[in-house]
């Protein structure tokens, strides 16, 4: 499958699976079902399984590739005349790649999995707050709380098409897709009471995860395809 196709079919995906939300809260009844602490544990407890294996994708991504036996960020390979990048933050030292990268404590990290691992950490509190504390909201909040999840799940999918980002942008936006994830997860769950459709949106928020890693390796190769140098890296 062209990488192209492959991105248009991750992206319908992602818009099913948006539509797919809205259809499980849609109709409901005029307020929100009572949510027992058991059901907020074990979906609480999903979300947050699935933050730790974000996390460690972001700290050793190379183990997940082991078991799926998938490529990565991209291989480095000698060009035409023998030369390769140095990668810093899995990325190649180039400054195609600098919005990719941020320095912190003087080592160079990847902008989108240091992102993701604020992300899941702050989410993983957010999620073992929401377990003991329910959101108690009327149902035009939580609808309002679904809808920005979705809004903000859609932004951060988006992002990774802006030619030229501030690094600020692109770590901001990997921490905010995880946030987007558990407003969806959480007002999914309280909007219909079932832990069934809360287990849904936990599943869904790694198609959309997966449609972001699938767009931003799509983009790497467009960067290195656009570049005259012959050190191609994707």
């Amino acid at each position: 499958m062209r990488l192209e196709t492959s991105i248009r079919y991750y992206v319908f995906l992602s818009v099913v699976a948006g539509i797919l939300v809205l259809v499980m809260v849609f109709p409901g009844s005029s307020g929100p079902p009572e949510v027992t602490f058991g059901t907020r544990a074990v979906i609480g407890g999903a979300f947050i399984a699935s933050c730790l294996l974000g996390i460690s994708m972001a700290l050793k991504p190379a183990w997940l590739r082991r078991v799926t036996k998938q490529a990565g960020h991209g291989s480095s390979s000698a060009g035409e005349e023998g030369t390769r990048r140095r990668r810093q933050g899995h990325h190649p030292d180039c400054e195609h790649f600098m919005g990719h990268t941020v320095r912190i404590g003087g080592r160079v990290l990847c902008g989108g999995c240091t992102g993701l691992l604020l992300g899941s950490v702050v989410s993983i509190v957010g999620a073992a707050s929401y377990m003991f504390l329910s959101l108690n909201e009327s149902r035009a909040v939580l609808l309002t709380i679904l809808g920005a999840g979705l809004f903000i799940v859609s932004l951060c999918l988006v992002e990774i098409r802006i030619p030229a980002r501030e690094k600020s942008v692109h770590l901001m936006s990997n921490m905010f897709l995880v946030a987007g994830f558990l407003l969806v997860v959480t007002s999914v769950l309280e909007l219909t009471g079932d832990a069934l459709f809360g287990l849904v949106a936990v599943v869904l928020s790694f198609l959309w995860l997966d449609t972001r890693i699938q767009m931003s390796g799509w983009r790497h190769s467009e960067i290195c395809g656009s570049c005259p140098e012959t050190c191609k890296a994707y």
